[in-house]
């Protein structure tokens, strides 16, 4: 009896180490900036550290179009990320597995922007 309870047991951890390793849970972010002149244009994807301070977690490059996207892994618990773009912020909040999609104008990247995709915020 013991020894089957130590094969199942082994097994089920097998199992969920299979399923965790596997675990491709992802939130994506996609976005148009309108009115950028040419590729080489950088919008930098910004977190919140252990110490309260803000740093860079990915750089997204902008195509000549002014579209970039990323894809994170998935949140444990909601958060608040910014995108900089030349010294000018958009803050969102990101909550799992969230497809959030912004818009915005270069020359106002921090006023004039939508952000769509969940309902945190569409607040």
């Amino acid at each position: 009896m013991k020894r089957n309870f130590n094969k199942i047991l082994i097994a089920g951890t097998a199992m969920i180490a299979a399923v965790a390793c596997n675990n491709n849970a992802e939130w994506t972010l996609k976005g148009n900036i309108s009115g950028v002149d040419g590729d080489g244009n950088v919008v930098v994807l910004e977190g919140v550290n252990a110490f309260g301070n803000w740093q860079a977690v990915d750089s997204l490059k902008v195509d000549s179009d002014g579209d970039f996207s990323t894809k994170q892994p998935a949140q444990t618990y909601p958060d608040i990320f910014r995108l900089n773009y030349g010294g000018r912020y958009i803050y969102f909040p990101i909550d799992s597995i969230d497809n959030l999609t912004v818009e915005a104008e270069a020359g106002a990247f921090d006023t004039k922007y939508t952000l769509t995709g969940s309902e945190d915020a569409d607040m």
